[in-house]
């Protein structure tokens, strides 16, 4: 067995014992197809013993973090980088409202994160899992898509224009 697959058995391994643990609902498929654990782990090169549970929460709050960071830009791009000034412009007040939404949704786990972190609150950890699943599934990826849907199609048209010349 390689060190790939030994870290993958490892991570399921921890999973299942972490569940039981805090008894939280979300099940090793869902979060495997929307924050990408187990890559991510067998990247990182080793499965927590002692703090899994915080491997598990971190993983999944990058991948909000990430878009936080993306967000932002739809809001206030940097002057310097035409990429997020060209996509800001894309977007409606009601858009960047949205996205203001979006980004609220994201900070509001990231910092509930934190504090669970720092208070070592384990009864709150199991929680902020499902939520963190829950919030992907049925709100976050949902605005992404939306919001996405509105400043892709000026990509689409920008590239067909520039083939044209």
């Amino acid at each position: 067995m390689g060190d790939s697959e030994k870290l993958g058995k490892e991570v399921k391994e921890a999973f299942e014992k972490t569940k039981k643990e805090l008894k939280f609902k979300a099940t090793f498929e869902e979060i495997e197809k929307n924050f990408y654990l187990t890559e991510n782990i067998i990247k990182e090169g080793f499965v927590s013993e002692k703090f899994f549970a915080r491997q598990l929460c971190g993983r999944m709050l990058d991948i909000y973090t990430s878009w936080i960071g993306t967000l932002h830009n739809f809001l206030i791009p940097n002057p310097q980088d035409l990429i997020s000034l060209t996509e800001c412009k894309k977007l409606s007040d009601e858009g960047k409202k949205e996205v203001s939404k979006m980004i609220s949704i994201a900070m509001n786990l990231v910092r509930k994160n934190s504090l669970i972190a720092v208070s070592h609150d384990k009864s709150s950890e199991g929680k902020l899992i499902d939520e963190i699943v829950d919030t992907w599934k049925n709100k976050f990826s949902p605005g992404l898509i939306k919001i996405l849907k509105k400043i892709q199609p000026g990509w689409e048209e920008a590239s067909l224009k520039d083939t044209k010349n």
